[in-house]
Parts: C-alpha cells; sequence; structure tokens
C-alpha cells in the first residue's frame, strides 16, 4: 500500500519545515505537493498526457523550483472515451453551463 505525505500526521509540519528552508509561502510548498499528487495520480492511473506551457518545462529542466498559479494539461483519452470538443473560449462557456 501506498503511504502519501498527506496522510501522516505531520503533513502540516512538514509544509512549514520545507517553506521555511525554501524561503517561500508554505501555500505555495503545498499547493506544489497537490499538483505533484495530481500529476502523479494521472500516471498511475495510465493515463497519456502531456505538460504543457512555459512554466512545466522550467520546472522540468530545474530553472525553477516551483510551479506557478496552474498547469496546463493535455490529456489523451482512450479511443472508447466519448469525449467532446469544447477548445474555444465559446465551447467552455457552454460547457460550462450546460
Amino acid at each position: 500500500m501506498t503511504v502519501f505525505l498527506h496522510d501522516t500526521p505531520d503533513f502540516r509540519d512538514l509544509i512549514e519545515v520545507l517553506a521555511g528552508r525554501m524561503g517561500i509561502d508554505p501555500s505555495l510548498v503545498e499547493k506544489d505537493y497537490w499538483i505533484m499528487q495530481a500529476l502523479w495520480g494521472l500516471q498511475a492511473g495510465g493515463f497519456a498526457f502531456e505538460l504543457k506551457g512555459g512554466t512545466s518545462l522550467s520546472k522540468g529542466y530545474q530553472l525553477i523550483h516551483r510551479f506557478s498559479e496552474d498547469i496546463d494539461i493535455l490529456i489523451h483519452p482512450e479511443g472508447d472515451l466519448p469525449v467532446r470538443r469544447n477548445h474555444t473560449k465559446a465551447g467552455h462557456t457552454r460547457f460550462r453551463t450546460a
């Protein structure tokens, strides 16, 4: 069974210690942790995906040490998964209000 840091009673303390060592706000450390957890979950679930955007590339090449406020992910669904295209602003709006 996999044990995750967020399941340990010391999770908040670990966030605080790491934030102190890095000299950044603890919320940034926790946000980065959850982003990495989501990426791990996608990979563990067998999803094919790409990280897009400059922030992900910069982190991958260790030019920066944390993600920005969001990450851009392109998930490639399996052929039998029913999906709809909504790659336009109008499409996103229609999808969210449907």
